[in-house]
């Protein structure tokens, strides 16, 4: 966009262009085109030097009305746990700042929202997630509905401690296993053996499970990929399924409401520390890299987009330090010559 002509004829003259996040749009009249270009180069350089005047802003929504907006248009396209987050982070915004305008959110009352999350006692990482929508909510309607300011830009992010993983051992999955109740122990298995995460276990059916064949087929959790996967199963975690009753083709094969809450109590009765739901999907990685697979191998079954995200798991194994440490411990101390001795 910049100067064109419209009519009819194509007599009728105007520009649009967009200076510094300013969006400058004029109707120059039928004129002719020198003199349009001449009048559009000069209102380019008063936009520059901040001569032309601002173009009348769009009155600012309020910010249950933006929110609901930008959600609309996150919720194609994103992943269910990135909406799931944003939904939790919009609920605590809305308890602070209500009905106000985007415009009336200043980087004061920011601030005065994260002291008061600091003051309950919430995470960093959870304060993080919640500026996080409101720094995408700018930046997607700042053309929008004409804002000229980004509060969030006066804001700094908390740093976050690196993420905590897990890699069960032996013992601590046979101790979480023995734990599990006859409907959870299939979706614990199905995470330690084909390394799915929740999201494609809790929405896998029946009509993608061939148990004649021995496999599953999940789609990725990502709705803006929807990639689809089939993976071998392991004898175990086939003889768990074929145990369970299986129902209509497009029935969910784990079908819980409270999978989160089970697994915790789980984890707490087996008595193994901290364990996440997604720690299996590590544990399963890690164990197929400590026996040699390729890591494009494991990526592939993982289903990740990049061999960087894959080679996180490289470092989750102690097994693999374990053994770097045995190889320094079988050397011998050197000898100290007796020339060399320390005097005194």
């Amino acid at each position: 966009m910049s100067l064109y002509a419209r009519g009819k004829r194509k007599d009728l003259w105007l520009y649009d262009f967009e200076y510094d996040g300013v969006r400058y749009i004029k109707v120059l009249g039928r004129i002719t085109k020198t003199k349009a270009r001449a009048l559009y180069e000069q209102a380019k350089t008063d936009a520059r030097n901040g001569r032309h005047p601002l173009p009348t802003p769009k009155k600012a929504p309020s910010l249950d009305e933006a929110l609901e907006e930008f959600l609309q248009w996150y919720r194609v396209g994103h992943a269910p746990r990135s909406i799931d987050r944003h939904e939790r982070s919009k609920k605590r915004l809305l308890e602070f700042f209500g009905h106000d305008r985007m415009s009336a959110i200043t980087g004061t009352r920011i601030e005065v929202y994260v002291r008061a999350r600091r003051d309950l006692c919430r995470s960093v990482v959870t304060i993080n997630r919640e500026l996080g929508l409101l720094r995408h909510l700018w930046r997607w309607g700042r053309k929008r509905w004409g804002l000229r300011e980004n509060p969030l830009e006066e804001i700094e992010r908390f740093r976050e401690l690196p993420r905590y993983d897990r890699v069960l051992s032996d013992q601590e999955e046979a101790g979480l296993l023995d734990q599990c109740n006859a409907h959870l122990r299939p979706l614990v298995l199905a995470a330690l053996d084909a390394g799915c995460r929740k999201s494609e276990l809790l929405t896998l059916t029946w009509r993608r499970v061939d148990l004649r064949r021995g496999t599953l087929t999940v789609v990725s959790g990502y709705v803006k990929n929807r990639d689809t996967r089939t993976l071998l199963m392991t004898d175990r975690l086939t003889a768990a399924l074929r145990s369970a009753t299986v129902s209509e083709p497009d029935a969910l094969v784990f079908g819980y409401r409270n999978a989160d809450k089970t697994f915790r109590r789980a984890v707490k009765r087996a008595n193994i520390g901290r364990v996440r739901f997604h720690d299996l999907r590590h544990t399963f990685a890690s164990r197929l890299q400590q026996a040699g697979v390729p890591l494009e191998e494991i990526q592939a079954m993982l289903g990740h987009k990049t061999l960087a995200v894959t080679q996180i798991y490289a470092h989750l194994n102690v097994d693999y330090q374990r053994k770097a440490i045995e190889v320094l411990n079988r050397r011998q101390a050197p000898t100290i010559s007796p020339t060399l001795r320390p005097k005194g």
